[in-house]
């Protein structure tokens, strides 16, 4: 069983897969719509077929002034980009952070193999709160356009800020 620690949002930079912020919790939501196709003779239960399916990446997570900014400019393009949602290398999880300061998140962290999707998505919400005295945090939504594979695009759409 994969633990919340073990799990991450990527995001491409044109060059490779980095961590998306410093993520305190993630989620995936894949959802099938269906369209009924009952007719006199089904009876009681309804026959359906799939029509389409939904994807989403979701997230909380601590963000730096420069995470945060880039994180606003990707929302703000409107653009798809690719992203990756999974287990992260065991490697990267054994060795943690430092600190929250601890930049080498986004350049060392890498997208382990034993569990891992990728797909190309739209920023579609991001939000950013900070009490007084407190950390910031964000919350973010990633919509899905198009499907989710088990392998890596050969040609990602990567966000260079």
């Amino acid at each position: 069983m994969k633990k919340g620690n073990q799990l991450q949002v990527f995001y491409h930079d044109g060059t490779s897969y980095k961590t998306f912020a410093y993520s305190t919790a993630n989620g995936l939501n894949y959802s099938v719509d269906t369209e009924s196709i009952s007719s006199k003779d089904h009876g009681l239960h309804p026959a359906k077929v799939s029509t389409t399916s939904n994807w989403e990446f979701s997230g909380s997570g601590l963000f730096d002034a420069t995470s945060a900014a880039a994180a606003l400019n990707m929302a703000k393009s409107g653009q798809q980009y690719s992203f990756a949602f999974g287990s992260i290398s065991q490697s990267n999880w054994q060795a943690g952070l430092k600190s929250v300061t601890d930049t080498s998140v986004n350049t060392a962290w890498t997208p382990g193999t034993d569990f891992i999707q990728y797909g190309d998505g739209i920023l579609s919400s991001f939000s950013v709160t900070a009490n007084d005295g407190q950390t910031a945090t964000a919350d973010y939504t990633i919509s899905g356009c198009g499907s989710l594979s088990t392998t890596a695009p050969a040609h990602p759409t990567g966000y260079t800020g």
